[in-house]
């Protein structure tokens, strides 16, 4: 009785690993199989900025060459509002099948810790890397009297500064200009919608990304007193002047996000995908017209990176409440 109720455990044991073992395969399988098949249909590449600034302009340039690469459209939409926070809302909504993407900057970063203090970072992503960065400029209209950055922080009448957004590294950046009190930060939807009204003389400066501002330098239309990044600076496009090195880094970065909930496969389907595409000297070819510089790093090294700034950001709001 003992025997045969031993051989009966064991005939159960068996049936339930190989059960166990033919889970394990058919997940196995499942994620091969969606490595290799995805995509099959549309990608969407949401944008939470407006046409024509740098954030839209790399995503139309990453949009072509996954779409190259994949055999399906990749689109760009554009869902603007509060610095990022209307596009996370929207990518949250949509299914998380891997087929919504999100491509955003360091506002990700920056901007929670002003706009939502009690939920100082954005929940709910997976970081799938980071592909390039821009430094950001001080400009002024091209007829302004202003020649340097000591003139315009020494001038006492009032002064408009127009940014790319609430919470925006831009708008840090005026935080840290260190000028008196009249000075009024006037936050739009994007780069472009800001450059454009320093364009117009409408504002008296603006902090705007290089990436967005040099094609105005270039034609004249307005000029560059500062940047916020040695490495960065031309001197076709800006002076020698440098400020902001106290604090986080400002220098904006560009990455991809997706949905947490996304299979895992898919997840790094699409993060090996953007290392071998963009990691090529052809890409960084297509950056140097936009003023953006190579950022490459997989989710992995990237969501390190974001976390660090993240908790400084988080720590510097808690001492700069302007």
């Amino acid at each position: 009785m003992q025997k045969g109720l031993s051989w009966a455990v064991m005939a159960f044991c068996g049936l339930f690993l190989v059960g166990c073992g033919a889970d394990e395969t058919a997940s196995e399988t499942q994620n091969t199989a969606q490595k290799t098949s995805y995509p099959t249909e549309t990608v969407t590449l949401v944008v939470p900025f407006s046409a024509g600034g740098g954030t839209d302009i790399l995503a139309r340039h990453m949009a072509k060459n996954l779409s190259d690469v994949w055999s399906v459209p990749v689109i760009v939409k554009n869902v603007t509002g509060a610095s990022g926070r209307v596009a996370e809302n929207y990518v949250m909504t949509r299914p998380a099948d891997g087929y919504t993407l999100y491509l955003n900057n360091s506002s990700f970063a920056t901007v929670p810790p002003i706009l939502t203090p009690d939920t100082p970072k954005v929940d709910g992503f997976t970081a799938l890397g980071s592909l390039a960065k821009s430094a950001s400029l001080l400009i002024v209209p091209a007829d302004s009297t202003f020649t340097s950055i000591e003139a315009l922080l020494t001038d006492s009448n009032d002064l408009f500064v127009g940014t790319c957004g609430l919470g925006t590294p831009q708008h840090w950046a005026v935080k840290r200009l260190k000028r008196h009190e009249a000075t009024t930060h006037v936050p739009y939807g994007g780069c472009s919608d800001a450059l454009l009204d320093v364009v117009r003389g409408e504002l008296s400066a603006g902090i705007v990304t290089k990436a967005s501002a040099t094609p105005m330098i270039e034609s004249g239309k307005v000029r560059a007193l500062a940047i916020t990044s040695a490495e960065s600076r031309d001197p076709a496009i800006v002076p020698s002047d440098i400020w902001l090195n106290d604090g986080p880094n400002l220098d904006q970065w560009y990455a991809v996000f997706i949905h947490e909930k996304a299979p895992e496969a898919i997840k790094e389907t699409i993060s090996d995908t953007l290392m071998n595409v963009f990691n090529t000297p052809q890409f960084e070819a297509e950056l140097a017209p936009l003023s953006l510089t190579p950022y490459l790093h997989n989710g992995t090294d990237f969501d390190g990176a974001l976390k660090a700034e993240q908790a400084a950001f988080i720590e510097s709001a808690k001492h700069n409440s302007k």
